[in-house]
């Protein structure tokens, strides 16, 4: 790790996070932060620009710096060590990673991480039960610097409030960060800065006169010819065009507007009712004036449930094209191998968000992983398919290489290995039966030969002689490869112990048998010294 001397909080440390990927804004870039979402940290990288900080915010900010000094020196007294606050930047996979610490000892044997203290970190209760932003922060540093554990500490500053626990490295989420940040940057480069977000402004709703009408045996004072001509055009100007998020919000106003106008006409109707029992005018106008806001507080309703379950399944088609796409590109280099369906939660991660702008953030979120998830997929395949390429004559022996493909390597390998090794063996026994049918073949066509060569006038065959032609032909060879066993002499011993005696066609037929098998081990020259025996007592 590469210590830079900055003090945190200050200008030139600013400026430091601007060029760097952080430890703190790791949680953001993985959408687990509570703080900040995927898109705000985008915003940032893309512009430079730190939203500025307000009053209040500065002084969480001074309480917490304060908490954490005084945390700071109860763990040095706990642990027998000095804790600096430094900030370190190390190069990992061509990241240029950096970590704020608010406390490293020298030897870099552990760091320490303070946040304050909140109800929600005061029910923690062992490290896993902590929220994974916090994991995220820690596991960069321990990536950044030598550590290999970092204690979390949550405290109010003091030793009785102080919630601890450690945290050691874990590999898969450090190569969950490594990705993230590899396709952080992919969307930095083609990522554009949206338009300024403006709070939907709810403009103010056209004032109705207050509707007043008095009865006595007919209508003797009413505005309602003024309320109604205000009514009419109150109601057709209400935009039913529902696009942004002002348009929705603007609509639900209208909604609860023309809620209220119905609720008031029924009672100026009911007390219009208690006057008179018949003024046929006044009632068909408030009912028509009635009827008209509620049809159109029915229509916005629908309206509104209806565009933005439209817009809803827009944004989530529009991500689910994305994502098919990036694996369609994927898949070009792999000829025909797939990555399998991408299973996507683009309709999960938007269920609780109430505008178009955080469900568009979750979606983009999402998308991320999908991406980061299908990189790794592809560069397994890629491993597993390049090993497979120096294997390209046992090509045959994976017709389900969609199937496996994206295997661990090691499994991978094993299985391709293992397949190769038993066809192997299957073609090395095919093989043997192979040669032991010819080998069979040419030496039953030998001893016949050796017979039919040999053979005298009276039927016999002289045995020396039949032995050394088959020794000359052995020289052959083609008799040599299917019967080696005939060669180097091995026949001199037999011949020079049997003599020149004459035997017959069976019995050169059986001596041959044996000669075949012979190799010249004691327990062999017994065997045939047995045999050779009881032949000349048997037929002599």
């Amino acid at each position: 790790m590469r210590i830079v001397e900055l003090v945190q909080g200050t200008k030139e440390w600013h400026e430091h996070r601007k060029n760097h990927l952080n430890a703190s804004d790791a949680p953001a870039m993985v959408g687990k932060s509570l703080y900040k979402s995927r898109t705000q940290l985008l915003i940032e990288k893309k512009t430079g620009i730190i939203p500025e900080i307000n009053s209040n915010t500065q002084v969480i900010f001074d309480k917490g710096h304060k908490y954490e000094a005084a945390a700071r020196e109860i763990i040095e007294q706990q642990e027998g060590v000095d804790l600096y606050p430094v900030t370190g930047v190390k190069e990992i996979d061509s990241l240029l990673l950096s970590a704020s610490f608010d406390g490293i000892d020298l030897n870099e044997t552990f760091c320490f991480e303070h946040k304050t203290r909140n109800k929600t970190l005061a029910t923690v209760k062992s490290i896993d039960d902590l929220d994974k932003q916090y994991k995220i922060q820690m596991q960069q540093q321990l990536m950044v610097s030598d550590c290999n554990k970092c204690l979390f500490v949550a405290s109010n500053g003091d030793k009785e409030s102080m919630v601890q626990f450690w945290y050691e490295s874990d590999e898969q989420l450090a190569k969950e960060i490594i990705a993230g940040w590899h396709q952080f940057q992919k969307d930095l480069e083609v990522f554009e800065t949206p338009r300024e977000e403006v709070k939907p402004e709810i403009k103010a709703l056209m004032e109705l006169p207050s509707l007043s009408i008095s009865i006595h045996g007919e209508v003797s004072n009413s505005n309602l010819d003024v309320y109604k001509s205000a009514a009419i055009q109150f109601i057709s100007e209400i935009n039913t065009d529902l696009q942004t998020d002002e348009d929705f919000a603007q609509a639900e106003i209208a909604i609860k507007f023309c809620d209220n106008s119905e609720k008031e006409l029924e009672s100026v109707k009911k007390q219009a009712l208690a006057q008179t029992a018949d003024i046929d005018l006044l009632f068909k106008t408030v009912d028509h004036l009635k009827e008209e806001m509620r049809s159109k507080r029915l229509t916005l309703n629908k309206l509104v449930k209806a565009q933005k379950e439209a817009i809803k399944i827009n944004i989530v088609n529009e991500a689910q094209d994305q994502i098919n796409s990036y694996a369609s590109k994927i898949e070009i280099e792999f000829e025909g191998v797939s990555l399998g369906k991408v299973v996507s939660d683009f309709s999960g991660v938007i269920k609780s968000k109430r505008n178009l702008a955080s469900m568009r953030d979750a979606v983009d979120t999402e998308l991320a992983r999908l991406k980061i998830q299908l990189n790794e997929t592809a560069s397994q395949i890629r491993e597993n398919l390049n090993y497979l390429k120096s294997l390209e004559d046992y090509k045959f022996l994976f017709n389900d290489l969609r199937a496996i493909c994206q295997k661990p390597f090691d499994d991978f390998k094993n299985l391709v290995d293992l397949r190769i090794s038993e066809h192997k063996k299957k073609e090395q026994e095919k093989l043997d039966l192979e040669r032991e049918r010819i080998r069979q073949e040419e030496q039953d066509k030998l001893h016949k030969n050796i017979v039919n060569e040999n053979k005298k006038p009276n039927g016999k065959v002289n045995l020396k002689t039949s032995l050394q032609n088959a020794e000359n032909r052995c020289q052959d060879e083609t008799t040599k490869v299917i019967d080696e066993k005939w060669m180097d002499g091995k026949l001199q011993w037999i011949t020079s112990y049997i003599g020149g005696e004459d035997f017959s066609i069976e019995q050169i037929e059986a001596i041959c048998t044996i000669i075949s098998l012979f190799d010249e081990s004691e327990e062999s020259k017994k065997e045939i010294f047995e045999f050779v025996e009881m032949m000349k007592v048997k037929y002599k």
